[in-house]
């Protein structure tokens, strides 16, 4: 792990089986080369086993509980908010939270402090992993972003802020000013919505094959004349379970007020004679965060692919679900019930912008509203596209990113450790565990 030249670490965490995505380790990869040639070495903590060989990396646990536990790590008084956000996101007692909070941070301090890195990429924002290596970075003056699967299929996302609404993009005043004054390209980005429409799988996750509409309805026993939502929710744990609520404010949810919503929704629609289709995140069950559905013949949860449901759906909603923007892109109406990245003025009806709930359906199902939203979403998109996602869709887009990500980090040079080899054996021989090895 020793180095002759003087460019320095950048850690980045990586969280993503290749089985999953294949190209978000493909990207570190193209990430790692791009640096070696200006000096700097990539070294890998990764949750998952690694593919390419090549790349120097720390294997970690994905859950803080699952960190070994040394004795000499559990002196002194862990940091209370982090021992609350354990204990939330992982559901465990506050003891194993203390515990894991201790060690967690004894790791991460121990990790920055030996690699001296210039830089620190993390994983996920709201992870309490994450949320805790990003303070102790801070602490040490080391810039650090948070990484994750772009909104749009295809990319991925480096921000300095969050991986949610709270992000560059809303935070960034010279951001937030560019995007609202920026102007697309019509026939270049029809060339980009085709290319991310046409022969490809929508589904992030292992899903069913795709079904038709009419052979779905029959299936569910659904009149084929009848107008049907679907709702598709977040993965949690995620902002809903964290301790402290400034951050749902901000995203103008909660756990509470979305069941709220979901009942109104379902009655509403009832009333009306239409379906609501209901498709939790994969890791919702898991987590104990499914909603409850109310038990009303035109709500029905499932389990489909996500091109079955944009297909199935006349009008469909959605919390912090990045399929909405495979919906924008299908040219399907469609509401929020939380804040994010496409909660824009005069884009996608929110349903905390309406008085009631029939108001907000409503809204969504006012056909001659949406070409004019069409128009401010697709400039949103093309932006993100152009000038905020990292494309890894393919070899060429991947280079191209990661050469972005090599000039953005290149100025942040920082001197190795001149006994990094002795450190390095001793931070393995520390923290080497069933549970955790370093290479």
């Amino acid at each position: 792990m020793s180095r002759d030249s003087f460019g320095g670490f950048v850690l980045a965490f990586h969280c993503v089986p290749a089985w999953v995505e294949p190209a978000i380790e493909m990207f570190w990869s193209a990430v790692a080369r791009a640096l070696r040639a200006q000096g700097q070495t990539l070294v890998l903590v990764s949750t998952v086993p690694l593919t390419d060989r090549e790349l120097p990396v720390v294997s970690i646990p994905y859950l803080l509980t699952e960190f070994p536990v040394d004795a000499g790590t559990l002196a002194g008084t862990p940091d209370a908010e982090l021992v609350d956000e354990i204990g939330a996101w992982c559901g465990c007692p506050p003891d194993k939270a203390r515990t894991a909070a201790q060690s967690a941070s004894a790791f991460f301090q121990e990790l920055l402090d030996t690699f001296e890195p210039s830089a620190v990429i993390g994983w996920q924002s709201m992870n309490p992993a994450s949320r805790l290596l990003r303070q102790l970075a801070r602490q040490r003056d080391i810039p650090c972003w948070m990484a994750e699967r772009g909104w749009i299929r295809g990319t991925l996302m480096l921000d300095l802020c969050e991986n949610n609404f709270l992000s560059e993009l809303n935070l960034s005043l010279p951001l937030k000013r560019l995007a609202e004054a920026y102007r697309h390209d019509e026939h270049a980005f029809g060339a980009e919505v085709r290319r991310l429409t046409e022969n490809s799988c929508r589904s992030r996750y292992a899903s069913p094959e795709f079904c038709s509409r009419e052979a779905f309805l029959a299936r569910h026993h659904i009149p084929t004349d009848v107008r049907v939502f679907v709702l598709m929710t977040h993965g949690e744990p995620h902002l809903n379970a964290l301790p402290r609520g400034r951050i749902r404010v901000n995203h103008s949810t909660s756990r509470e007020r979305l069941q709220a919503d979901v009942d109104s929704l379902a009655h509403a629609l009832a009333r009306q004679g239409k379906w609501l289709l209901v498709q939790e995140h994969p890791f919702n069950d898991a987590a104990g965060a499914a909603l409850v559905l109310p038990q009303l013949p035109n709500v029905l949860r499932v389990t489909e692919s996500v091109d079955t449901l944009i297909e199935c759906a006349d009008c469909m909603l959605f919390t912090l679900s990045t399929v909405q923007f495979d919906a924008a892109l299908a040219r399907k109406p469609f509401g929020l019930l939380s804040r994010g990245p496409l909660s824009l003025a005069g884009g996608p009806p929110q349903r905390t912008d309406h008085a009631s709930t029939e108001a907000f359906l409503d809204s969504i199902e006012d056909a001659d509203a949406w070409p004019a939203r069409r128009l401010i979403i697709d400039r949103r998109l093309a932006f993100l596209l152009n000038h905020v996602l990292l494309r890894t869709d393919d070899d060429a887009a991947r280079i191209d990113s990661a050469q972005r990500v090599a000039d953005l980090l290149g100025p942040l040079t920082a001197c190795p450790p001149a006994d990094l080899d002795q450190r390095f054996s001793q931070f393995i021989a520390r923290w080497q565990s069933q549970a955790l090895q370093g290479n």
